[in-house]
């Protein structure tokens, strides 16, 4: 292990922000906030982060995780509100992290305003009864796109938001965070980026946080954006749109040529599964949209197939006005299958200690799976 303690004495400047009970979207600058905040940002310490964590990324990357084994979950709802069954399944399977998603980075659609903006930001209703609690902001390719060429603009207000919601629903500071995106080749430059501006943004306020990403199957083979670790994500592993397609959920099949990849990806990782189930809608063989509610064959919807419903007389369902001759394709995360993408990961990853991470807590979906079913996953 390398100690490295750097003291840096200069004159600095300070940021106030101003905090709300109140998360707006459409806003960075959150004015009608009550109390306050300060950060000290120091620049040279600013830049002593900077140059130290890239020379600790060289020469360790890939080494080992950055915090303990733990069973772990994604909340990924705009409310945070736990019901009976949910609590008593943080409890009952020792979860002691759980990454919720704090809002999405987006274009703006108006005329006016900023560029890129917030949105979908969650509200606390009920308290978080785990241990750690790790922030995670959800950014379009469009914003990507937007925020190329301003990484480091972009990343304070990330970081600063994000810690301000942190402190107001007493979270405490913001020690780790998690940036999702689903960049590709044309755009992983500016990620990159953006991801080296939030790590010195939130080391510039405490050298010892954390920051992770998302990573897709098809970003194996590619460079390893600068971050502390990564969580792969081994779910939507098919094309949900191909009306072929039996499920887009997951699949060991759509799996398998990725793994070749994982025993030299240089990143540390962990590992998030699915626990899901969708329906998705089809007119004339293209993606129409995604259903979510529980759908059962009756009168007006018939069983065509394995997995697939047909409409036979148009009908409305929810908030989709379905036509007759529809299909609708019903997708879950069937255990077995879990089990097999679970073992083929185990026989390759890299290194022991990973986390499993379940996506995502709610009780509706965990409800198709038994407790020692869950169990077997986060073993």
């Amino acid at each position: 292990m390398v100690a490295l303690v750097c003291s840096v004495i200069s004159g600095g400047w300070m940021l106030y922000m101003k905090c709300a009970g109140c998360y707006m979207d459409f806003c960075w600058n959150m004015d009608m906030m009550k109390g306050r905040v300060r950060f000290v940002l120091a620049p040279v310490l600013v830049f002593v982060v900077a140059i130290v964590g890239c020379f600790v990324a060289g020469c360790d990357s890939g080494a080992v995780l950055p915090h303990g084994q733990a069973n772990t979950v994604y909340y990924w709802r705009t409310v945070f509100s736990l019901d009976s069954a949910e609590t008593d399944f943080l409890s009952r399977h020792d979860i002691s992290r759980i990454y919720i998603r704090f809002f999405d980075v987006v274009v703006n659609a108006s005329s006016s305003g900023e560029d890129v903006i917030p949105n979908a930001s969650i509200v606390f209703n009920d308290s978080v009864p785990v241990r750690e609690v790790v922030p995670t902001v959800y950014i379009t390719l469009d914003a990507l796109c937007k925020i190329a060429g301003n990484e480091r603009m972009w990343a304070e207000k990330i970081v600063t938001r994000i810690d301000n919601m942190c402190q107001y629903n007493n979270l405490g500071h913001l020690r780790e965070l998690q940036l999702d995106c689903d960049w590709t080749t044309s755009t992983g430059r500016a990620f990159f980026n953006l991801c080296r501006e939030v790590k010195m943004a939130m080391r510039a306020v405490d050298s010892s946080s954390i920051l992770s990403s998302t990573i897709r199957l098809h970003q194996l083979s590619g460079d390893a954006p600068p971050v502390d670790y990564g969580v792969l994500m081994l779910y939507n592993t098919g094309s949900f749109k191909n009306p072929d397609v039996d499920n887009s959920i997951l699949s060991l099949s759509d799996v398998e040529p990725y793994i070749n990849d994982l025993p030299s990806y240089p990143l540390p990782l962990d590992f998030a599964y699915p626990v899901y189930k969708w329906n998705l809608l089809f007119r004339n063989n293209k993606f129409e949209g995604l259903l979510r509610a529980d759908i059962v064959a009756g009168q007006n919807i018939r069983n065509v197939g394995e997995g697939r419903l047909m409409v036979m007389s148009d009908t409305v369902l929810g908030d989709y006005a379905l036509r007759r001759g529809d299909i609708l394709r019903q997708e879950s995360s069937p255990f077995e299958v879990l089990k097999s993408v679970k073992s083929l990961i185990n026989r390759n990853a890299p290194s022991t200690g990973h986390s499993s991470v379940l996506y995502h807590l709610s009780s509706g979906n965990l409800s198709e799976y038994t407790s020692g079913q869950i169990d077997s996953l986060y073993q």
